[in-house]
């Protein structure tokens, strides 16, 4: 897992899926998150995730996730 810490209205970059995460609005207890990607990059919370074998044992590597999702590695 990778931890990293941001301020307002920093970003972080996903460069091979074209996605960014933005800081929007921190308050007490809440931090909100704008989550900008392609039409094809499904994006859900953890509570709401499809159940499906690969949501309930994530990959374990970059690679691994690059291969089931035929991602250029």
């Amino acid at each position: 897992m990778l931890v990293l810490s941001r301020r307002l209205y920093e970003k972080i970059v996903f460069p091979e899926i074209q996605a960014t995460i933005q800081v929007v609005t921190i308050k007490p207890g809440v931090v909100r998150l704008a989550i900008d990607a392609p039409r094809g990059v499904s994006v859900f919370r953890e509570e709401i995730a499809p159940r499906t074998p690969a949501a309930e044992n994530p990959p374990t590597s970059l690679r691994t996730l690059n291969q089931e999702t035929g991602a250029a590695a």
